[in-house]
């Protein structure tokens, strides 16, 4: 199964990922819903959960070949 398509129920705290500082969500049983303006960061919550799933499972290189990425291109600050 495709770790991105896996329910996922927890807290997230994020920490100088892109534009995510000091940054903490829950994510309840089935939906989690995130609204906000543009660029807040509601993608990179996303793109975090699906990155850590892919770890999770060491498949790294499919989650950068997925989104068409290099592993240089993952930013941290």
């Amino acid at each position: 199964m495709d770790p991105s398509q896996q329910c996922w129920e927890g807290f997230l705290f994020i920490d100088n990922f892109k534009s995510l500082q000091n940054f903490k969500i829950q994510f309840l049983n089935k939906l989690t819903v995130l609204i906000g303006t543009n660029s807040v960061g509601k993608s990179t919550v996303l793109q975090t959960r699906d990155l850590l799933l892919y770890f999770g499972v060491g498949e790294l290189k499919d989650y950068l070949k997925k989104h068409n990425w290099k592993a240089t291109e993952l930013k941290f600050k």
